[in-house]
Parts: structure tokens; sequence; C-alpha cells
């Protein structure tokens, strides 16, 4: 069963997000930028300290990835739904 296309398009555009988050969190480690890797390395488990940044990177760079795809997505113009009018009840309170 193949995934729905939303579904494709957020996971794609979550990779790129991700990936690229990752390629930024690892190039500040290697980089030594601010003294990130100096203190990672002096820390009890430095190994965490690897994965947290970039894991963290990832996760942001992703999101914002997905929420830029959604929000500049263009309408596929579709139709959508019926756009019937429902009528409101005739005791309902209406804004004015």
């Amino acid at each position: 069963m193949a995934l729905p296309a939303l579904v494709q398009f957020m996971i794609r555009n979550a990779a790129i997000g991700a990936s690229l988050g990752v390629a930024v969190g690892l190039g500040l480690m290697f980089g030594d930028a601010w003294g990130l890797a100096t203190l990672a390395n002096q820390t009890e488990s430095p190994l965490v300290a690897w994965i947290m940044l970039p894991w963290g990177f990832a996760v942001t760079f992703g999101g914002v990835q997905v929420g830029i795809a959604i929000m500049t997505a263009e309408d596929d113009s579709s139709g959508g739904g019926k756009r019937q009018r429902i009528p409101l009840a005739s005791g309902a309170p209406r804004r004015v």
C-alpha cells in the first residue's frame, strides 16, 4: 500500500531539513566553533554530546522545512468539498 501524496511530501521535506540540520550540527562540531568539540570531549560521555547537538539541529531544521514547504505549497485546485451553505437554526445566536 502506497503512502498518500501528502505524507510522502512531508516525509521528503522532513528528510531534507533533517539532513541539512545534521550537516550544520556536525559542521559546528568538527569545525570546533566556539569550542563546542573541545567542551564535548571534556565531558563524562562525549558520545552523547556528539549525538545530541546534530540531533537537535535535525529536529529543528526538519520541522522548519516541513512548515515552509506546507505554507508555500500551491493549491491543487481540485475543487475541494461541496461548499454548501449550512443554514443556522432560527434560535441560534449570531455575531453582529
